[in-house]
């Protein structure tokens, strides 16, 4: 007789604690200041990309996005960002000459002294290796390996180690930024790049590969960066250019500076489709400033914590 009233009962019961546990979570989530959760789909690729930011030691901070790249800035000794949005705005298809000239620099120089920042790694080791032998020691079977495919990659024999030296060393980034700013001009292909992703550099094997496959990932920075290192590599081999790298060394023995300037005198004066010649870099490197980048360095590299 009673069984069905207590049924009844609990019935009641239970659908009563779930209406007021309903009420509490609908004036929580109306309340000010509550946060919100969001569709799960949206969070996902956020925190995916902030872990892969995080890898490739680059600041996801929207408000580090939004920062300006100041040119001046890092003329009077700032160190150059590794990751940022060039220009720290949305970028104006019909900006043309100086801003155009400037967005550009904002966009290549972080990539010419990462450029620089990996043959100077490679001349570091080269260095050590030099000292040992001079020291009588025989250089690891993996020095030996790494030996023998740097020195194909330069042209020379496995053996001419002066000769590799003198080829494994930096380019003044005034000089590259004119030498790739004046062939893209010359192709009406300035203004295309946009490349937003700057790699952190090479803190470990790993880390590199990923910061090429980000750089390539975006629109066109790992065009741009192809391109700068074609042609420091071509600076640091080819024959043409075998003056541009004596004085080079000779201001290294001297204790002296790189300096755009300087080296731009030792290329070669003809003009031709592929090179500008001396006068017109002199020309760009004055009127652009870019003399004043010839000091400038990247921000030091902030691998994973």
């Amino acid at each position: 007789m009673h069984a069905p009233f207590e049924r009844f009962s609990l019935i009641f019961l239970g659908c009563a604690v779930a209406t007021a546990a309903l009420a509490v979570i609908v004036l929580f989530v109306a309340s000010p200041g509550a946060p919100s959760p969001g569709p799960r789909s949206a969070q996902l690729p956020m925190a995916t990309a902030a872990t892969a930011g995080t890898a490739l030691g680059i600041d996801d901070d929207p408000e580090e996005r939004s920062s300006d790249f100041d040119l001046d800035a890092v003329a009077a000794g700032a160190a150059v960002p590794r990751a940022r949005n060039p220009g720290g705005v949305p970028r104006n298809e019909d900006e043309t000459g100086a801003a155009e000239r400037e967005d550009f620099v904002r966009r290549a120089l972080p990539l010419v002294l990462l450029v620089n920042e990996e043959i100077l790694d490679d001349r570091s080791r080269l260095w050590e290796i030099r000292q040992r032998l001079r020291a009588g020691e025989y250089p690891t079977a993996g020095e030996r390996l790494w030996m023998g495919a740097t020195a194909e990659r330069f042209g020379v024999a496995r053996d001419a180690i002066v000769e590799l030296t003198r080829r494994i060393d930096a380019v003044p980034p005034s000089l590259s930024l004119a030498i790739v700013a004046i062939n893209l001009h010359r192709r009406g292909k300035l203004a295309a790049y946009s490349g937003d992703v700057v790699p952190a550099g090479r803190g470990s094997s790993a880390v590199t590969e990923q910061t090429d496959a980000a750089v390539r990932s975006s629109a066109n920075g790992g065009a741009l960066l192809d391109t700068i290192r074609r042609h420091v590599h071509a600076l640091n081999t080819s024959p043409t250019h075998e003056a541009f790298r004596l004085e080079r060394e000779r201001l290294r023995q001297a204790g002296v500076s790189l300096s755009g300037p300087v080296l731009v005198e030792t290329l070669p004066t003809v003009q031709s489709q592929a090179w500008p010649g001396t006068e017109a870099l002199r020309k760009y490197i004055t009127h652009q400033r870019l003399d004043r980048f010839d000091a400038a360095r990247l921000q030091p590299f902030a691998g994973p914590a």
